[in-house]
């Protein structure tokens, strides 16, 4: 276990002019919470913080039922921080996709935020270098590591998962590998997400996004560098991976059908939206559902045709499990 030393920080007074281009690039930031009060103060003070400046932060109550006042009044003066309040709780993965459809296409970039983590001082900045490299017509994702901590954010347990593979749509319709919390889009991204009508019939937001901006021929690219402080406390609504527990926790839902129910809706909403999907990717999802509907032999052949893959070579090996007891 290791002591926590500062937050990463890159504040070079003498940036380059490419540096300061992407400084005047807008950032939304979408901060969802519920009941957060605990930790939001530290949150808050590290988005403050960022290296990059031209942002707004929008932070959304999922109907809370602590008093938050205390929060609303530290973004007392601050014209770039908008707090609004749910009308009822709608739940992580519909208050952060109503939260990006609520908002106006006039930013550059939108970045999700959850309230109990820790921001590096040069996440925004990161990001942003890296999405700037995507043309901005074409939907653009960045998702990264995490340095997982206690609940008190003092010891470091190690880093979230390195991944190596390219990120595409046939990992994407297998396995999400883009926290939430470390996600930055770009407008196309935003609008293409708006126009797939997805609030409120997908499991998982960050999933969600991952796999849609894949499907329409976008470009995804994952920082094998933290950008942030992943606190574990016990009442997170999703863990970290990286612990035996956690590990032993995830496939005990893949076998009780998670995985299955997941992609159940997944495929439902994909075909709603059809149309937003590349040529190439509408195949490959006929096939996957020709392929978990056929007998034995032809799923276990039909996986092995669809190239389908997860991260690493033993999570690839249980989808053809998976698939052989109808539990993906």
């Amino acid at each position: 276990m290791k002591t926590v030393l500062q937050a990463v920080s890159v504040g070079d007074p003498f940036m380059t002019k490419a540096q300061q281009g992407q400084n005047l690039a807008s950032v939304a930031i979408i901060l969802c919470h519920f009941n957060g009060k605990k930790y939001l103060s530290q949150q808050l003070a590290s988005i403050k913080r960022q290296t990059h400046r031209h942002w707004h932060l929008f932070v959304f109550d999922d109907h809370s039922t602590q008093d938050t006042s205390s929060l609303k009044r530290y973004s007392k003066g601050q014209e770039n921080i908008t707090f609004i309040r749910n009308p009822r709780n709608l739940g992580p993965t519909k208050n952060f996709l109503h939260a990006l459809h609520l908002l106006p296409d006039k930013y550059d970039f939108y970045a999700f935020c959850d309230q109990d983590d820790i921001w590096f001082e040069n996440k925004i900045e990161r990001a942003i270098a890296m999405l700037k490299q995507i043309d901005q017509s074409v939907p653009g994702l960045y998702a990264a590591r995490a340095l997982i901590t206690d609940k008190q954010c003092k010891n470091v347990f190690g880093l979230s998962p390195r991944f190596s593979k390219k990120p595409s749509f046939k990992n994407a319709l297998v396995q999400c590998i883009g926290g939430g919390n470390t996600m930055v889009m770009n407008r196309s991204a935003k609008t293409l997400i708006d126009e797939s009508h997805s609030i409120t019939d997908v499991p998982a937001h960050d999933w969600w996004v991952y796999i849609l901006v894949c499907g329409a021929g976008g470009e995804a690219v994952f920082d094998n560098t933290p950008c942030l402080y992943y606190r574990q406390h016990g009442q997170n609504l999703t863990g970290s991976n990286k612990f035996l527990k956690a590990k032993i926790h995830r496939v005990n839902l893949a076998l009780r059908s998670y995985l299955k129910s997941s992609n159940d809706k997944h495929l439902t909403k994909l075909f709603e939206c059809l149309h937003l999907l590349t040529k190439e990717n509408k195949e490959t999802l006929l096939k996957f559902k020709h392929t978990r509907d056929a007998g034995f032999f032809r799923r276990i052949w039909g996986l092995f045709g669809l190239q389908l893959y997860r991260q690493s070579f033993l999570q690839t090996l249980c989808l053809y499990v998976l698939i052989a007891i109808r539990k993906l």
